[in-house]
């Protein structure tokens, strides 16, 4: 290579990060070459869109069924931006025993914008277990507030709840 062309190459790799995989801006890797954005984990996949053992495009989860875009289908007919796998869900998230929404990806933590499903029909922002809610409020045992996420814990940014009368 001329001297103009290695110095072109090595401006084009600047801010990347390898571990054993040519990889571009803004990218972890383990495993597999990815996107911006994007964590991976065994699959190849598309920006804001997180995969579990199939190849898959934006807004979209498949597991062993051809989709369509922003549409996820595992035995039950569903519309755009929605996924379901036992499990009503709102625009932009997959759900995989994790709750995610774009740019976010969780692992052993259920976490949306404002939205957590875990075996319960749910619509935006709120969430039912047995509990006539309102919006931005998520109830297991404990009437809570605004982006608030329980797993054994009352857990919020304001206020943590503990217990009712």
């Amino acid at each position: 290579m001329a001297t103009n062309e290695v110095e072109a190459e090595a401006s084009r790799h600047q801010n990347v990060h390898h571990d054993g995989i040519n990889e571009t801006d803004n990218v972890r890797h383990n495993g597999v070459n990815d996107t911006d954005k994007v964590r991976h984990d065994g699959v190849n996949e598309t920006d804001n869109v997180r995969h579990d053992g199939v190849n898959e495009t934006d807004n979209v989860g498949h597991d062993v069924i051809n989709e369509t875009d922003t549409v996820r289908h595992d035995g039950v007919n569903e519309t755009d931006n929605v996924l379901h796998d036992g499990v009503n869900e709102t625009d932009n998230v997959l759900h995989n025993g994790v709750n995610e929404t774009d740019n976010v990806l969780h692992d052993g933590v259920n976490e949306t914008d404002n939205v957590l499903h875990d075996g319960v029909n749910e619509t935006d922002n709120v969430r039912h277990d047995g509990v006539n809610e309102t919006d931005n409020v998520r109830h297991d045992g404990v009437n809570e507030t605004d982006n608030v996420r329980h797993d054994g814990v009352n857990e919020t940014a304001i206020i943590e709840l503990l217990s009712l009368p």
